[in-house]
């Protein structure tokens, strides 16, 4: 069987994300720029257990996600310093 552990390793990301360095020269002509909108988080142990909440982000303010509580307005930086960030989604700035 295979050994399916959780891994800890923190993870640091910002929120305005540039892949310019990422990309094919050719594509510099469109936005590089991505800005975070969501993370979904994973409190426990193993892969297979544990409990997921998200932060997602609406116009200028941040919302949690969670089973149990209802969504909370205007959040610190939580969503960024947080090591149980699971999944993380983008989403392209385009140029006006």
């Amino acid at each position: 069987t295979m050994d399916q552990h959780k891994m800890e390793n923190l993870v640091i990301y910002p929120e305005d994300l540039d892949m310019k360095d990422y990309l094919h020269k050719d594509s510099s002509k469109d936005s590089t720029i991505y800005q975070l909108y969501s993370v979904c988080i994973h409190i426990g142990e193993s892969i297979n257990s544990g409990h997921y909440y998200s932060y997602c982000k609406r116009g200028d303010k941040w919302y949690k996600f969670d089973d149990s509580y209802k969504p909370r307005l205007s959040l610190p930086n939580e969503y960024l310093d947080n090591p149980n960030a699971y999944i993380l989604f983008y989403e392209r700035m385009w140029l006006n």
